[in-house]
């Protein structure tokens, strides 16, 4: 029997936001920094991730990379999903005011 490497899936953690964040907007910049920076917790995987915000797709990057969500108002559920695997991270829940 040859030992291969094993094919259990690395778990994704998201790193930032926090679960329950609070993130208040600022009404006099401009919409385009008001973003959320979406990261997962280092995990040495080189996998591509799907990022959703409330179950719907809202980017695909490396799982390294930092991406930046335009916040909205309200309450939202972001989660990270590897794209060729039925693996996803726990949700984290942020509102944005």
């Amino acid at each position: 029997m040859s030992e291969g490497r094993a094919t259990v899936a690395t778990p994704l953690v998201i790193a930032t936001p926090e679960h329950n964040t609070h993130i208040w907007r600022n009404p006099e910049q401009p919409e385009r920094f008001n973003r959320l920076a979406l990261k997962l917790a280092p995990s040495g995987a080189d996998a591509q991730i799907v990022w959703t915000i409330d179950g719907e797709p809202f980017a695909t990057a490396q799982a390294g990379e930092t991406v930046f969500w335009p916040m909205t108002p309200g309450r939202h559920r972001i989660q990270a999903r590897l794209a060729l695997a039925p693996v996803a991270s726990r949700a984290v829940k942020v509102v944005i005011e």
